[in-house]
């Protein structure tokens, strides 16, 4: 055999084998990202430094919106639009040179990823809040693809199950990098089930309009803009709804230890500790450390491959009762004639008599007051 032969066949054997290292190494990250890709997130929304909570918003489309200008659309389509706010727990520090990595697990099995790395984000002394937004982060819609030369619909459904968000950043001159790494998982519930005959609040006209609270821990205001104006496939009209979301501090501090219990086990706060010698340092309040809140609207809708729910609103994570969450405004096609709100949640009580509370509850959407 001359040497242009055995040159050949050593560079296809140099070839091939090259080729199954590069598969083995793809083929193992592929495995370890499925498998163990977030096995160094935890179910704590918050470090010494900083807490997080997560917002999601589905944004429902009509088919005179996924239509053109003389037909409508065969089905409706959803977005959603995410939303990360920072708490910096403590005073007078600076968090400096903030990233954001956020990732989804979907319900079609899948996961959607996006990050704010472009640009340096920070908290001075003086600020305590940071907000980051990801405009349709994922997507819910019919696809009408060819397959062996007929035309099928197919439906992409990135709805977000599960959340994963990771936060790096520096704490004052500190050149180490500190990390905070969060899952959480919606609510899974069945929806048709669980709202049935649930419990009607009605608007509390004396406390600043909000919906009744009754035991809970949390407080709920939503205020709405009901057009009269009908919508068509050249202009859409949309009926709004404004969403104000605190914690409800008088109830909260129901589930607070008596003076004994305080001044025996030295409890601390997770947000704005006091110092050891501080002369109220035994005296420490209940704080929501992680909450799972969802608001679905029941609309009216006739396309099958959709629920007849929108999710208007959430919020996962550490919930501030110093912090306010920003106000949220949600607009959605009059055609859908959203009438009722239902409200779900559960979370944790940190330094508290109680370690968790739920509420589930609904509102009629002509009893909330307008904006």
């Amino acid at each position: 055999m001359n040497n242009k032969g055995l040159n050949a066949k050593i560079k296809i054997f140099i070839i091939v084998i090259y080729t199954i290292v590069l598969f083995s190494i793809i083929l193992l990250s592929f495995g370890k990202s499925k498998i163990n890709r977030f096995s160094e997130y935890q179910d704590k929304a918050y470090d010494d430094q900083i807490a997080l909570n997560i917002r999601d918003i589905e944004n429902r489309k009509s088919k005179l919106s996924t239509g053109s200008e003389d037909e409508e659309g065969k089905h409706e389509k959803s977005t959603h639009d995410l939303q990360i706010q920072l708490v910096k727990l403590r005073a007078n520090t600076s968090i400096k040179n903030i990233k954001i990595y956020l990732a989804a697990k979907t319900l079609d099995n899948g996961y959607r990823y996006d990050e704010y790395t472009s640009s340096s984000k920070e908290m001075s002394t003086l600020t305590y809040t940071s907000l980051t937004s990801f405009t349709t982060f994922a997507t819910k819609e019919i696809k009408e693809l060819t397959k062996n030369g007929k035309k099928e619909e197919y439906l992409f459904d990135e709805t977000p199950i599960e959340y994963y968000i990771r936060i790096s950043y520096t704490l004052n001159d500190e050149k180490e990098e500190r990390v905070l790494a969060y899952k959480t998982k919606a609510l899974s519930f069945n929806q048709e089930k669980t709202f049935k005959n649930v419990e009607i609040r009605n608007i509390d006209n004396n406390n600043a309009n909000y919906i009744e609270s009754k035991d809970d821990p949390i407080k709920l205001k939503v205020t709405k803009t009901l057009i009269s104006e009908e919508s068509s496939l050249k202009e859409i009209k949309e009926d709004r709804l404004r969403v104000e979301f605190k914690v409800n501090s008088e109830n909260l501090n129901k589930y607070k230890y008596d003076s004994d219990y305080l001044e025996k086990n030295n409890l601390i706060s997770i947000e704005l500790p006091k110092g050891p010698n501080d002369d109220d340092a035994w005296n420490v309040e209940p704080e929501i450390n992680d909450i799972k809140f969802e608001i679905y609207g029941k609309i009216k809708n006739n396309d099958n491959k959709f629920s007849s729910y929108v999710k208007i609103y959430s919020i996962y994570g550490f919930f501030s009762k110093n912090r306010a969450l920003s106000i949220a405004t949600y607009k959605i096609d009059e055609v859908f004639n959203i009438d009722t709100l239902y409200i779900i949640a559960e979370g944790c009580i940190y330094n508290g008599t109680s370690q968790t509370f739920k509420t589930l509850y609904s509102v009629r959407v002509n009893d909330l007051p307008n904006i």
